[in-house]
């Protein structure tokens, strides 16, 4: 009851009070992650990439890892990105780009030792690898929510899954889902998987607002879609959606305040107006 209650929040009109509610509901949702098939099997290192990163471990429990320098914590991030050994030139070139190669490499080195000193603290010896000139995590030592989060996406959409078990897969994935990819993070080479990860993020929230409207739940809908909209709000389907969820409650005026935002943003933004598909959807509801 507590959790149907945190989820009509979600719709509630105050921004606030929705706010809060998708934090406890992400809270919740870790639980339920837990608990599911394709939670990643037990590792030495737990790694969160979605939000700031963050590592905890099984000897320790959870580390707010003190890094020894910022370096050492994106030397371990980058790792954990890439999942499969890298060259010490590319690491260089994404790490370090304004640097020449021996001080390049100098830093490097000095940074690899700070992180084999933390993983050692950490019970995860010997966890970076060295092999064929290149350098790596040693595979079975970590596992993150970034592989647990397309395993769930990926089972929830597919086409012969039952609803009730797309929707719970969905909404586990889309819990873990608490900020974008490595957001503490500054580099050109993960803006590309941050831009998917995000749009996977919303492909599942729309499939979940779906499912919710032929229920019909429409406070359910409403939360994943202005969330949606939060991270994408030039999405011309999450406006139709939103549109049509708040005709579903019968709120003419909600309606109308959805187009009329989304033709704002497009004509101050991009000097352009709705497609006609939407100027017709919204004619249709508010018919």
């Amino acid at each position: 009851r507590a959790q149907e209650t945190i989820r009509r929040l979600e719709g509630d009109p105050d921004r606030e009070v929705r706010q809060t509610a998708r934090l406890a509901t992400r809270r919740i949702g870790i639980l339920a992650v837990a608990a599911n098939p394709f939670a990643a099997a037990a590792t030495p290192l737990q790694i969160v990439t979605f939000g700031p990163f963050r590592v905890s471990w099984e000897a320790t429990g959870v580390g707010a890892a003190n890094w020894r320098t910022a370096k050492t914590r994106d030397l371990l991030a980058y790792f954990c990105h890439h999942r499969a050994p890298v060259s010490k030139e590319e690491i260089f070139e994404d790490l370090w780009p304004d640097f020449d190669l021996e001080n390049a490499a100098g830093i490097f080195h000095t940074t690899l030792y700070y992180l084999r000193r933390f993983l050692d603290k950490a019970g995860c010896r010997e966890a970076v690898i060295y092999g064929g000139g290149r350098y790596g995590l040693r595979p079975g030592i970590s596992s993150s929510d970034r592989q647990q989060f397309e395993e769930l996406v990926a089972a929830g959409l597919r086409a012969d899954v039952a609803p009730d078990t797309a929707v719970s897969r969905l909404e586990q994935a889309v819990s873990l889902y608490r900020g974008h990819y490595l957001a503490d993070l500054d580099y050109p080479w993960l803006i590309p998987d941050q831009e998917k990860l995000k749009h996977v993020c919303i492909k599942a929230r729309l499939r979940l607002a779906g499912y919710y409207l032929e229920a019909p739940d429409y406070a359910r809908a409403i939360a994943h879609l202005q969330t949606a909209e939060e991270d994408d709000p030039f999405n011309e389907d999450v406006h139709g959606l939103l549109m049509t969820a708040y005709a579903g409650q019968g709120n003419r005026p909600a309606v109308k305040k959805q187009y009329q935002k989304l033709e704002d943003l497009l004509k101050s933004e991009l000097a352009l107006s709705p497609s006609q598909a939407i100027r017709e959807l919204c004619r249709k509801l508010l018919e």
